[in-house]
């Protein structure tokens, strides 16, 4: 099965969500860097390769559900926060870009066999203000215990794994991050897509240790759902599926790494 996102992306210079906009003109670039951008590397089209990482990080003492985020170090949109990402070199495949952009700039330089899936694709004409780019954007859900320290490299001057609070990533104080380019759509979009994973695919799971209980399973389904389920029938639903094996007392280990939709009635317990 193909795993597929269809969530539409609006077009034009701003982009109305729920009664406001993003203004993509606070870049901070002059026209004369512009033009020296474009007299360098053309107008474009480019095309640039991003990866969302998300993880729970179930040591913490209220697991939530973070994205691994960049501040960036250089124009446009200096200092405001960014998916690790950046453009496609010749003869590369788009998800060997992104990968190796998250190496760069995170140093997770290796994911090993973690399920990525494209999640959207923007290409809105003002959505860079150095040419005309085209992204597409990946989505990883890694476990806490697969991710290796994170340092900021090449153009990032940090990197780090910030809550995901409805759809907006926020910092310590619980303030929303100020987001580069459309990323904050990105956002929207990922939100969107967590919901539907967790509405009937084992996707989930992948945020969990290596042994878990079905009690971190069903946290695990509440934060992507944003939303509390019934602990019974949650238990009831999740051990008629074919994606645990028992393991020591009570806990479980995944059988596939490979997700799949339920076979049985879609986790929809309020």
């Amino acid at each position: 099965m193909r795993w597929t996102s269809r969530i539409a992306i609006d077009a034009g210079p701003e982009r109305i969500v729920d009664g406001g906009s993003m203004d993509l003109s606070a870049h901070g670039m002059t026209q004369d860097e512009i033009d020296a951008y474009q007299e360098r590397y053309g107008k474009g089209p480019h095309f640039a390769a991003d990866l969302v990482v998300v993880s729970i990080p179930w040591q913490d003492p209220a697991p939530a559900v973070r994205v691994l985020l960049i501040r960036r170090a250089h124009p446009p949109f200096q200092g405001r926060f960014a998916l690790p990402g950046g453009f496609v070199e010749i003869g590369e495949d788009l998800e060997d870009a992104a990968r190796r952009e998250l190496g760069e700039e995170t140093g997770l330089s290796d994911l090993g066999t973690t399920w990525v899936e494209q999640l959207q694709t923007y290409g809105m004409p003002t959505r860079d203000p150095r040419a005309r780019v085209i992204s597409v954007v990946y989505l990883a859900l890694v476990g806490a215990h697969e991710l290796k320290r994170v340092q900021a490299g090449d153009d990032a001057a940090d990197a780090r794994f910030f809550v995901l609070r409805g759809d907006q990533a926020i910092n310590e104080d619980g303030a929303p991050l100020k987001m580069a380019f459309d990323h904050e759509w990105a956002l929207r979009d990922l939100r969107a897509r967590l919901r539907q994973l967790a509405q009937g695919s084992s996707a989930p799971l992948l945020l969990l240790p290596e042994e878990f209980t079905i009690e971190q399973a069903r946290i695990a389904y509440e934060l992507l759902v944003d939303r509390r389920l019934d602990a019974q029938r949650f238990e009831e639903w999740i051990q008629a599926e074919p994606w645990l094996a028992s393991s020591q007392g009570a806990r479980f280990r995944l059988v596939d790494r490979r997700p799949t939709w339920a076979q049985s009635q879609p986790c929809a317990m309020g």
